[in-house]
């Protein structure tokens, strides 16, 4: 597959000589490390749909491209990890997948990657929501599969990305993920937890951004907001565990003071 990537790199640059303007081509060719065959799809994958118009959005905008990208990536991944961990059973190359995929991952390599210096979106946008990086990185890979095909996406991921952006081992070791650590402590203690979406507001580009309580037995745990209602449960549920991990007691003082503004509040 090398021998083929240098060709087509070899082909694309020497066609770059005609095209014009080519600023733009180099540009993409800088911060990703190989020349595009057809610009249009980066320049999709790189526009928030936060400078467009609505009636641009549904074309112009990166979700769709963003939807396809996920796949790509997950089938890559998938593949990776069958091949290299042979030993480990179907929930074991689940979970791993599950932590080189969320979206805490891939944020973590495109700001690595510098596609920050890329993407085209409002200042506000940019500086509130932290999903944005994430999200182009999925939808730069669905632009890479439409520009070049499959093979060209899966040795871009595992020959440059996971080489010079991504530590497997240290993803694969971590645990970002701390809905399912909150719901795995509270399963062991055979705790009752819900989600709440108790508001919903939207922000300066009219980006809905979700508040989420966490529920305990009935007692709040911890406030979260996000620009999505899975970002949203992730933040209450990281407050929530440091709550009780840190206070093992946090639960039964909650208990206590609700019921006593309850009886504060009927005394009246």
């Amino acid at each position: 597959m090398k021998v083929k990537f240098l060709i087509n790199e070899v082909l694309n640059r020497v066609r770059l000589l005609w095209v014009s303007p080519k600023e733009d081509y180099l540009v993409i060719q800088k911060q990703l490390g190989f020349t595009p065959h057809n610009l249009d799809y980066y320049t999709v994958a790189l526009s928030h749909k936060s400078i467009l118009s609505k009636k641009e959005r549904e074309s112009k905008s990166n979700e769709r491209l963003e939807y396809l990208g996920d796949a790509v990536i997950e089938t890559i991944v998938s593949d990776i990890l069958y091949k290299r961990y042979k030993d480990a059973n179907e929930g074991e190359l689940t979970n791993m997948r599950v932590k080189l995929v969320q979206r805490g991952t891939l944020n973590r390599v495109a700001e690595k990657m510098g596609l920050q210096k890329l993407i085209k979106t409002s200042t506000m946008n940019k500086t509130h929501n932290f999903n944005v990086n994430g999200n182009a990185l999925e939808a730069l890979m669905g632009a890479i599969y439409l520009d070049k095909g499959f093979d060209f996406s899966y040795y871009y991921w595992e020959n440059h990305i996971l080489k010079n952006y991504m530590d497997m081992s240290l993803e694969l070791n971590s645990d970002h993920d701390y809905k399912s650590k909150l719901i795995e402590w509270c399963q062991k203690r055979h705790l009752r937890i819900d989600y709440k979406v108790v508001e919903e507001s939207k922000d300066s580009d009219h980006n809905i951004i979700f508040k989420t309580e966490v529920v305990i037995n009935n007692t709040h745990g911890g406030f979260g907001t996000g620009y999505s209602k899975k970002e949203s449960q992730q933040m209450a549920s990281r407050i929530a565990y440091y709550k009780l991990t840190e206070d093992k007691n946090y639960l039964r003082k909650e208990k206590q003071n609700r019921d006593s503004e309850e009886d504060n509040s009927s005394s009246k």
